[in-house]
């Protein structure tokens, strides 16, 4: 009642390992992760649904009408940070995944996620940080066929668009490249793009759950095998080995 739909969900009933840390988007990427072999060593944290970038705790956030029980409104935002830094704090914590960059990216933008970032690494956190994913501009259910009606959509997005996105992100990557060389990168857009183009299906199942661009638990699922892949090269001590499954 006070604090929206902030909510939390916690993979095993112990000190959590893993912290998922953003938006709704970082939230989807709870079932693929709680679900693969490879992560079930860890305690998978979901918490939260405001942006990881630091915010003041001195700021109030600007009611939008319409808005009102939203959870990062008003000093809910730095309610929030406050309780997932005391976890933070706490010292369980081994790895932490960003994901629901902004829109835009600014300086200062760059600046806030920096500072969060500069926390999470001061206590013996490694950061993994999610680049934005492509979206459409309609509600995926377009794009599948039903009784007397054919789709009219075909949820498919050309590179180009993913390049986009990329070029967008591309000064937030360079700048905390150089200021915190140890943060590693994931393009999730490998979920949907290959040579030929990017597409919201795959083997005929949606990747997408909504009309606001979140992942289907099928598409969290492939997402977190094409996710254990990469972090072979590049973070293996996050995963399980083959001897401990």
């Amino acid at each position: 009642e006070t604090y929206g739909w902030w909510f939390c969900m916690l993979s095993k009933p112990e000190e959590p390992s893993l912290l998922l840390l953003g938006t709704s988007y970082a939230n989807e990427l709870y079932a693929g992760l709680s679900l693969n072999r490879s992560f079930n060593h860890h305690s998978i944290l979901s918490i939260g649904t405001c942006d990881a970038a630091w915010i003041d705790e001195t700021i109030n956030v600007p009611v939008v009408p319409g808005y009102e029980y939203d959870p990062c409104i008003g000093f809910r935002h730095a309610d929030q940070q406050k309780l997932i830094d005391s976890i933070i704090e706490s010292g369980s914590l081994k790895f932490a995944i960003i994901d629901g960059l902004a829109k835009e990216i600014t300086e200062d933008y760059i600046a806030r996620l920096k500072k969060r970032i500069d926390f999470l690494e001061q206590h013996n956190v490694k950061v993994i940080v999610f680049t934005p994913k492509i979206k459409i501009d309609y509600d995926i259910k377009s794009c599948f066929s039903r009784p007397f009606s054919h789709p009219s959509n075909d949820c498919k997005i050309s590179t180009e668009e993913r390049a986009n996105v990329a070029l967008k992100v591309k000064p937030l990557i360079d700048s905390i490249s150089i200021s915190n060389p140890k943060v590693a990168f994931f393009d999730q857009n490998l979920l949907f793009c290959s040579a030929d183009g990017c597409s919201m299906i795959r083997q005929g199942m949606p990747l997408l759950r909504d009309i606001w661009g979140h992942m289907s638990e099928y598409g969290s699922v492939v997402l977190s095998s094409i996710f254990k892949e990469w972090a072979e090269k590049n973070v293996p001590e996050m995963l399980l080995t083959e001897g401990e499954k």
